[in-house]
């Protein structure tokens, strides 16, 4: 069957089309709007503008899947709609007018869906994955070949630029704010104390731009590669400007932010190297949904009632 699945981030709204055969996907195509969502919550609400930037990139995917004859979509939101204080009638007015429904899923599953998706590139029998995102950032683990501590964590780059940087890059007084806020944050996560991983795997549009910035066709990194680089973000802005419009224009203000919090990370677990990875929370969501699916079709087939637990 061919599926259609929206991501609807705090900064991104991506359109991932699969192939889904028996236990087996394909990615056909992928799609991503800059709608920066966070941009138009105030008090605890999503405006209405945002709803209607919302429901416009909706639609449009809508008309995309339609032309590629997609048989299934599905919609979940991360960080973008998980504090928001009118997230029902968000999710109502958006299934109205769309036909959409959107799932919102806590930070717990999706650091759960990173780490399933992490495990289709990392093989190691232990390892720390994070996902950086606008609004919140995943930190997940697999300590000798089983689930580790996982936790979510606000401190996604869109919001880290919200929180402290006035303009479009932050001054050296900004990123120094957003990594000790970044750094107290992560030191209060009793899960992952006394923790520590010579290699850090990297998931987002975030991780991707720097790999772009930093020339690792290769996907593979030195953490002090990504300290020097933003060092001379820090100390020459405009080419940090020219650089990050040239490589990903609607990144330019989450890239140094988003920078600063994946380094917050290294220097917690004491980090020498970072691989940047090819996967993302929704081949997670999708391999968690293949899996329920197979548990419903062998339920049907022993005429077994399907408990809500087990779909969950």
């Amino acid at each position: 069957m061919r599926l259609g699945l929206i991501d609807l981030g705090s900064n991104t709204v991506k359109l991932a089309l699969y192939q889904v055969q028996g236990n087996r996907f394909e990615q056909l195509d992928f799609q991503a709007r800059f709608v920066k969502i966070l941009n138009y919550i105030s008090h605890g609400e999503l405006s209405e503008e945002g709803i209607q930037r919302l429901i416009a990139v909706l639609l449009e995917y809508r008309t995309i899947c339609q032309t590629r004859q997609v048989e299934q979509l599905e919609c979940f939101s991360t960080a973008s709609l998980r504090q928001i204080t009118n997230q029902a009638q968000v999710i109502a007015r958006v299934s109205r007018e769309t036909g959409i429904t959107i799932h919102p899923i806590s930070g717990e599953q999706e650091a759960y869906y990173n780490l399933l998706g992490m495990r289709l590139t990392a093989k190691e029998d232990s390892f720390l994955g994070q996902d950086l995102g606008g609004g919140s950032t995943q930190l997940f683990t697999w300590l000798d070949g089983k689930p580790g501590p996982s936790e979510s964590f606000f401190l996604g780059a869109l919001k880290m630029k919200q929180q402290f940087v006035a303009e479009d890059l932050p001054t050296r007084q900004e990123a120094h704010a957003i990594a000790q806020n970044a750094g107290e944050v992560l030191a209060r996560a009793e899960a992952f104390a006394g923790l520590s991983f010579s290699t850090l795997y990297l998931m987002g549009g975030s991780a991707r731009l720097l790999k772009r910035l930093l020339g690792a066709d290769h996907g593979t990194v030195a953490a002090s590669a990504l300290e020097a680089l933003k060092e001379r973000y820090l100390d020459h802005p405009e080419q940090a400007r020219a650089e990050i419009l040239a490589a990903d224009p609607g990144r330019l203000v989450t890239c140094v932010p988003g920078m600063l919090v994946i380094l917050a990370v290294i220097r917690q677990f004491q980090v020498d190297t970072v691989r940047i990875s090819s996967s993302s929370v929704r081949e997670g969501w999708l391999l968690d949904w293949m899996n329920r699916q197979e548990k419903m079709q062998n339920n049907k087939a022993d005429n077994k009632p399907i408990i809500a637990d087990e779909i969950g």
